[in-house]
């Protein structure tokens, strides 16, 4: 973050992590970004542990998440705390859950609601020419299917969803929701 803040570049997760990886896209060679010092020093991190990682800073207060059209990721006074004056920053390793029980629904019912939430996520992903997790998470599908919020202010109050997100693809998450309901009572 540090040596984009020096280049005057302001980026969201998703760029970081590239940036991070070392993954040499067309936006990052476009903008000449594979030339800092800090590309590719966790080539051999994980997609998901490097956003952890980024999650953590921003809980801790060592990074701003600014999100008022897209999110944005800033340093900010705390973030000196660990560029200039070194100090530790530490990360608990994040809990295991079993493949089977984290992405396994609970019920035959929730099984169709969700894999009918995953299409709608993949679809929207191929829209934006982006990752479905990028959409939403796996673990936020599942509460989706676990509340089926009936509208995008329902939709909201499930953590994980932040507003422009809500604003972009809430309608088709609802929608997907609202039919899966409609079937069931028929």
């Amino acid at each position: 973050m540090f040596r984009l803040h020096q280049r005057g570049r302001a980026v969201g997760k998703h760029f970081l992590i590239e940036l991070l990886r070392g993954e040499r896209t067309e936006r990052v060679t476009a903008a000449g970004l594979d030339t800092l010092s800090t590309f590719g020093i966790m080539r051999d991190s994980s997609v998901c542990h490097i956003r952890y990682v980024l999650d953590c800073l921003i809980a801790q207060g060592y990074l701003t998440c600014r999100t008022e059209e897209l999110p944005i990721l800033q340093l900010n006074g705390r973030s000196g705390e660990i560029i200039k004056e070194h100090k530790p920053f530490m990360v608990k390793e994040a809990k295991r859950v079993r493949a089977d029980a984290a992405h396994t629904p609970h019920t035959p019912q929730d099984a169709r609601l969700f894999a009918a939430l995953q299409e709608t996520c993949r679809r929207l992903a191929v829209r934006a020419g982006v990752p479905a997790y990028a959409i939403l998470s796996e673990a936020i599908l599942m509460e989706i299917c676990r509340r089926q919020p009936r509208s995008i202010r329902e939709l909201t109050q499930i953590a994980g969803i932040p507003t422009y997100k809500a604003k972009r693809y809430g309608a088709a998450f609802v929608d997907c929701v609202l039919a899966y309901r409609r079937r069931q009572q028929k």
